[in-house]
């Protein structure tokens, strides 16, 4: 008798303890209220916008062509999905043609 109680409370322990672990529902955004005794404020709290910062910019496209051996290079043209890169490369002009993903891949 003592043997079933015991196993029956220790399950009962590891079921209240699994739903004290359990994860909560995420949540987008959130509300917030607060009353004062001369004001009700309300105040709604959207996600924070995300963070563009791995694209390939002109400079990264001119530091990249750097690193490649190119000297004194410069951006000649930057379109929707391309950056062009031109410079010197033993003496003779080279253009080189970055994407803009992360990384700057080059395309030619």
């Amino acid at each position: 008798m003592f043997k079933t109680i015991q196993t029956a409370a220790l399950s009962l322990a590891v079921v209240l303890g699994g739903f004290a672990v359990a994860p909560s529902v995420a949540q987008a955004g959130s509300l917030h209220i607060t009353v004062a005794p001369e004001a009700v404020q309300y105040r709604y709290e959207r996600e924070r916008p995300r963070v563009r910062g791995r694209e390939c910019t002109a400079n990264r496209a001119v530091e990249k062509a750097w690193k490649l051996g190119i000297n004194r290079p410069r951006v000649t043209r930057v379109a929707r999905n391309t950056i062009a890169v031109r410079g010197y490369q033993r003496g003779e002009r080279v253009r080189i043609v970055f994407a803009r993903a992360p990384n700057c891949p080059v395309i030619r």
